[in-house]
């Protein structure tokens, strides 16, 4: 059975076998077929190529060769020129290679030495240098030096340093500042100490954009002004002859309180030397700093005149535009305040003793007026010499001041106003001691005609041909002219009291003060003007209303010559008004000058009216008087125009030496037409028609006796008192214009 099985298997494998040769045999049938195919069409190509294919093989042959040939030519090449160019070129590599990594071992040492150099520097104070090193390492530290482990805690090293600089270049400043400022102020040497030093400190110190230097220079220079001004009240007191109990822990209102006022005017004028030395020292200071700043934004001018011989940094520092302006506003500012700290702590010293006085003399009250006399000269200055010699201390600082700040003139300006207030102090007790003397001699006078000594008829000469008020040495002399009865003044004859004359030498005394004390010709032309109000309302007092009248003075009444001496006195006033205008017009606004004069020329001119007026009401008096029991009968003249014309001419006897003639017309004038107002008056009572009948007739024979008595005085003209220009009295509408 297995047999049959595999005959069976065996004969299916022949015929499987026979039947893919079949197949195989037909594909290769077919490629046959398809070669002969495309040998036929690709013939020529085939022929072609083999018969070129002998050429080829010899080309490639003399290819090879060429190849081999090139190749070893190359090699060769490579030999003897290539290989050694190239290990040159290897060994010139090799060679900067090596040298950079010797530059930068070099650098590493030298950046492990910065420290050690930075002392060196520091040492020498060159803070600009070692600060320079620091940044410069730092810049390497970040940069070249980038990674280098063994520069891991450099930085921050450095960081510490520079913080440790500012500290240094801060306290060296201070004791630079203070060494230059404190150093005794003597001599007229204004070189700062160790500038070189204190140039690299401020370098330095802008390098690192600190400006704490300006409020440190301040605090400094503020210190030395208390200083050196409480040294020269010290040393002052110390060097007095009096024994002043003043402790140690006094304060400096103390010390100047105890001083007399000559220690006073010796402690302002050493306190004036010392400061005005040392503002030029603080100037000095101020130039370096400010050079130091323009070296430090690269803006150095050869033209400025702050420009000072330092040596400039080797380097740049380059500081912004904003920040140098900054700086140069404050480096401003600080000279600006410190000097105008100098001047007010001088000023200070100047006007305390005065406020002192001034507070001491409330405290004592008027009772102590005398006694405190003595003590304030102590306080007050007693003469214009004392005076002068503080006013040449002011000027002193003042010129240091306006040399120093030439461009503010704030600082010159307080000086001014305290050399004012103390001008004007003593202004105020010259015064007060010219007031006081005039009342005296107002409380004496007698209103009676004095004789003019020459001296003072040279001074209103003087005033009168030059304008100016000046002491002509008349005055001083003693002379053997005989005095004169009269004062001439513009061909005007002025009879004068005593009073007057001296207290024309007191306007003059005034206007001289004016031309002295220029500071107080504001106080002196108020003064000037009390001075004459008080003239002209005492006067008016003790003669109009006959305060006058006492045994010290020896008058038992107020006559009319009185009256016209005060008049006079008054218009002689007038007179020198205009000169006073114009001498205080040169110190002084004129509007401002002629507003003050006027009220008091309003005042005297016033009282000349109410006088002229006295002098009317007088005689008026009179008339009405004696016309109220006038009758129109006889005997003519009557009593009572008997009475009327011998009180009118003992007028004209009192007033006729006195009196200019238009000035006594004018009265009479007056008193004229008033007589014609009276007379129609009592006239129109008795009958007001003018019929040539008894009445007419013997008011006119009374008229021709008054008229007869005003021409033996020869008061009017005669066209004023004809018996025609009477006639008027007996019109109904009678009137006049009295006054006018």
């Amino acid at each position: 059975m297995s047999d049959t099985h595999a005959n069976i298997s065996t004969a299916n494998i022949k015929i499987s076998d026979k039947s893919i040769q079949e197949k195989l045999s037909q594909y290769l049938d077919t490629v046959e077929v398809k070669i002969a195919q495309q040998v036929s069409s690709k013939s020529e190509g085939f022929f072609h190529t083999m018969t070129s294919h002998d050429t080829v093989m010899e080309q490639i042959r003399q290819s090879i060769q060429l190849t081999q040939n090139l190749r070893t030519k190359i090699r060769q090449v490579d030999e003897k020129v290539v290989s050694k160019s190239m290990a040159v070129l290897k060994y010139s590599t090799s060679i900067l290679n090596h040298s950079d990594v010797i530059e930068k071992l070099k650098l590493m040492a030298t950046v492990y030495h910065t420290q050690t150099t930075i002392q060196v520097l520091l040492s020498a104070a060159d803070y600009v240098a070692a600060l320079d090193l620091i940044y410069t390492t730092k810049d390497l530290l970040s940069k070249e030096l980038s990674g280098v482990h063994c520069f891991r805690y450099l930085t921050s090293e450095l960081n510490e340093i520079i913080k440790m600089i500012d500290a240094l270049m801060a306290g060296e400043f201070e004791r630079c500042s203070s060494a230059d400022l404190n150093r005794p102020l003597v001599g007229t040497d204004t070189e700062v100490l160790e500038k070189d030093k204190l140039f690299s400190i401020l370098l330095g110190m802008l390098r690192r954009k600190n400006w704490a230097f300006l409020e440190a220079y301040s605090k400094e220079c503020v210190a030395a002004i208390s200083a050196a001004i409480k040294k020269s009240v010290i040393d002052t007191v110390a060097n007095s002859d009096v024994d002043h109990q003043v402790s140690q822990s006094s304060n400096l209102e103390s010390y100047l309180h105890c001083l007399t006022a000559n220690e006073w005017l010796n402690m302002l004028e050493d306190c004036s030397y010392t400061l005005s030395l040392l503002l030029r020292r603080i100037k000095a200071g101020y130039i370096i700093m400010q050079h130091a700043l323009n070296v430090s934004a690269n803006k150095l001018n050869t033209h400025d005149n702050n420009t000072i011989d330092l040596e400039d940094p080797s380097f740049d520092i380059n500081l912004s535009e904003e920040d140098y302006s900054k700086v140069r506003v404050k480096l401003i500012n600080l000279l600006n305040s410190v000097t105008k700290y100098a001047v007010e702590k001088y000023a200070q010293l100047v006007t305390k003793r005065s406020s002192a006085n001034a507070e001491s003399e409330q405290v004592n009250g008027n009772t102590e007026q005398f006694n405190g006399d003595e003590e304030s000269s102590n306080y007050c200055l007693s003469d214009q010499k004392q005076l002068m010699r503080l006013s040449e201390c002011v000027k002193q600082l003042s010129d240091s001041y306006v040399e120093v700040c030439s461009n503010q003139d704030v600082g010159f300006k307080i000086l001014q106003t305290a050399m004012q207030s103390e001008a004007n102090n003593f202004i105020k007790k010259f015064h007060n001691e010219k007031i006081n003397k005039l009342k005296l001699l107002l409380d004496s006078e007698n209103w009676r005609q004095k004789v003019v000594p020459l001296e003072f008829q040279n001074l209103v000469e003087c005033i009168q041909n030059t304008g100016h008020f000046s002491m002509p040495k008349a005055l001083t002399s003693k002379g053997s002219t005989k005095p004169a009865q009269i004062l001439n003044v513009n061909e005007e004859s002025f009879a004068v009291v005593g009073t007057v004359l001296l207290l024309i030498q007191m306007v003059t005394e005034y206007c001289i003060k004016a031309d002295e004390i220029n500071l107080a010709a504001q106080s002196l032309l108020r003064y000037v003007c009390d001075i004459l109000r008080e003239y002209n309302s005492t006067s008016y007092h003790l003669v109009l209303q006959a305060k006058a009248i006492s045994n010290k003075t020896g008058l038992k009444k107020i006559t009319c010559t009185n009256l016209v001496l005060s008049l006079r006195a008054l218009q002689l006033l007038l007179w020198i008004v205009p000169y006073i205008k114009i001498h205080f017009s040169r110190f002084l606004e004129e509007t401002q000058v002629n507003a003050i004069l006027n009220r008091v020329k309003n005042d005297i001119t016033k009282h000349i009216k109410d006088i002229q007026d006295k002098l009317h009401d007088i005689v008026k008096q009179i008339i009405v008087q004696q016309m109220s029991s006038w009758e129109a009968k006889p005997p003519i003249p009557s009593k009572s125009f008997q009475n009327i014309c011998k009180h009118i001419c003992k007028l004209h006897e009192a007033i006729e030496s006195i009196l200019p003639k238009t000035q006594i017309q004018y009265l009479y004038r007056r008193i004229h037409i008033t007589f014609k107002e009276i007379l129609h008056e009592c006239v129109k009572k008795m009958d007001n028609t003018n019929n040539d009948g008894p009445l007419q007739g013997i008011v006119s024979s009374e008229l021709m006796f008054y008229i007869k008595s005003l021409k033996s005085i020869d008061a009017l003209p005669e066209k004023e008192i004809t018996i025609e220009s009477m006639n008027d009295i007996w019109n109904e509408n009678f009137s006049t214009n009295n006054g006018q």
